[in-house]
């Protein structure tokens, strides 16, 4: 889970950039999404693989794939809800060894 610590290092990390979901209209290669995301993430242990943005249809966001263990999962679903907290729609994919994290302004 999620530590009240390290969610707060993702809404000081997010929330000055994302005041009604801007950031991605004003980031408009999500690095600054990006980054952020990626800075958390390494704060809380994990390691981001590739990170990338995303452009198809109504979709649009950033995409992080990440290594990970079954043991692993509540905590990065906790993660993708904290996201969820702050506004954003996140999907997470779980595959054998690996995540990807999706955050958009869209329906994803």
């Amino acid at each position: 889970m999620l530590t009240a610590a390290e969610a707060d290092a993702l809404r000081a990390a997010i929330e000055p950039d994302a005041a009604s979901l801007e950031i991605l209209s004003t980031d408009p290669d999500g690095n600054m999404l990006a980054d952020a995301i990626t800075a958390v993430l390494t704060e809380c242990g994990w390691r981001v693989i590739t990170g990338s943005y995303m452009r198809t249809g109504l979709t649009e966001g950033i995409v992080l794939r990440l290594p990970m263990t079954e043991d692993d999962s509540p905590a990065l679903v906790s993660f993708a809800n904290a996201l969820r907290d702050l506004g954003f729609d996140v999907r997470v994919r779980e595959r054998t060894g690996a995540a990807q994290l999706i955050v958009g302004r869209n329906p994803l």
